[in-house]
C-alpha cells in the first residue's frame, strides 16, 4: 500500500488530478482485499503435494497467501533427506537431523517432543533451527519431512499461528479466573469508588446544568453612568444639550455665514485694449476695424 502511494505522490500532478489518483488506488486496494476474502472463505484448492492431509488441512484453515507458502515448503520438503535418525532424550524429545539432496553440507537439526501438552505457538512441539516458523509463523520443510518420518497427519494446534488464519478477525475470549478477589483489593476499590462519587456530587452541585433563571442585569447609561435606561433616553444628556442650545441663541452664535460673504460689491468693468471704465475690448469705440493700423496714444 506504501509503494501504490508513494508511486501516485510522485507523479507531480495536479490536485484534482492527485485526488482521482488517490481515490482509484483506495478503489484498488478495497477490491483486492475483497477478492482475497472472497478467496480465503469460498476457495478450496486441490491438493498437489505427496502430503495431502496436511494439503487439504492447511487449506481449511490458513489464509490464500499463507497456504501458497505451506504448499511451496512441503514441495521443497521431498528434497531433504535424514541425514541421522532420531536421538531420543530422558525427556522425550526426539532430535532429527537433516540435510538437502545433493547438498550434505546444509544441515539442520529439528527437535521433536511428542508428550508435550501445549496449544501456544509460543512453545511449540516441534522446534528447527531453520527458525523459519519463529519468524514467519509457518513450518518449514525440515518440519514437514519431520511429519512425514514421524506419520504425523494433522498440524498440532501449537504449529497454528491464529493470525494467518481465516479466522484471524474473531474477537478472542480472554479466559478469567473465577477466584475472589483479596479483602486489601476490594478495600481499596471501595475507597477510591466512594471518593469518585463525592468529587461527582461536588461537580454537580457547583455546574449546575439547569439553566440559569436569575434576573438580567439592569442596563446602565453610557452618558451619565446610572441604571435604569440607555443614553438616547437619558435626561442629563437632554438638559445639558437644551441649556447648549439656548446659550446659542442669547450670545447669537450660529453657523450662517455673514452677509457680506453672501452679496458681494458689484466691480467695474475695465477694457483692456483702452484701459477705460464701462466697457470692454470687444466694445471698446477706440478699436480700429480689421486690417488697419492700431490705435496710437497721439490719436
Amino acid at each position: 500500500m506504501n509503494k501504490e502511494f508513494k508511486m501516485v505522490l510522485g507523479k507531480r500532478k495536479s490536485l484534482v488530478e492527485l485526488v482521482a489518483l488517490v481515490y482509484r488506488l483506495l478503489m484498488k486496494l478495497r477490491h483486492n482485499q475483497e477478492r482475497d476474502e472472497f478467496i480465503n472463505m469460498d476457495s478450496f484448492p486441490g491438493a498437489v503435494t505427496h502430503l495431502v492431509d496436511l494439503e487439504i488441512q492447511a487449506s481449511s484453515i490458513f489464509k490464500h497467501d499463507v497456504f501458497k507458502w505451506i504448499v511451496r515448503e512441503i514441495k521443497k520438503g521431498s528434497f531433504i533427506t535424514l541425514k541421522q535418525g532420531a536421538e531420543c532424550h530422558e525427556d522425550g524429545s526426539c532430535v532429527y537431523k537433516v540435510s538437502v539432496y545433493k547438498q550434505p553440507e546444509f544441515d539442520h537439526t529439528v527437535v521433536y517432543h511428542p508428550e508435550k501438552e501445549t496449544d501456544s505457538a509460543e512453545d511449540p512441539i516441534m522446534v528447527c533451527s531453520y527458525r523459519m516458523f519463529q519468524y514467519r509463523g509457518v513450518p518449514c520443510r525440515h518440519m514437514f519431512t519431520v511429519m512425514k518420518n514421524e506419520h504425523i497427519f494433522e498440524l498440532h494446534k501449537s504449529l497454528i499461528v491464529k493470525r494467518w488464519t481465516k479466522d484471524a478477525r474473531t474477537v478472542c475470549e480472554i479466559p478469567y479466573s473465577d477466584q475472589s478477589m483479596p479483602r486489601e483489593a476490594l478495600e481499596v476499590s471501595r475507597k477510591e469508588k466512594e471518593k469518585a462519587e463525592k468529587s461527582n456530587e461536588n461537580d454537580e452541585r457547583n455546574t449546575d446544568p439547569r439553566p440559569s433563571v436569575a434576573t438580567p442585569a439592569k442596563r446602565s447609561c453610557g452618558y451619565c453612568k446610572q441604571s435604569g435606561h440607555n443614553t438616547q433616553t437619558c435626561d442629563v444628556r437632554k438638559e445639558k444639550e437644551k441649556a447648549e442650545k439656548t446659550n446659542e441663541n442669547v450670545t447669537g452664535t450660529s453657523n450662517d455665514p455673514p452677509p457680506s460673504v453672501v452679496t458681494l460689491a458689484k466691480k467695474t468693468i475695465h477694457c483692456s485694449a483702452c484701459k477705460g471704465a464701462g466697457h470692454t475690448h470687444c466694445r471698446c469705440p477706440k478699436k480700429t476695424k480689421k486690417g488697419d493700423a492700431s490705435p496710437t496714444s497721439e490719436e
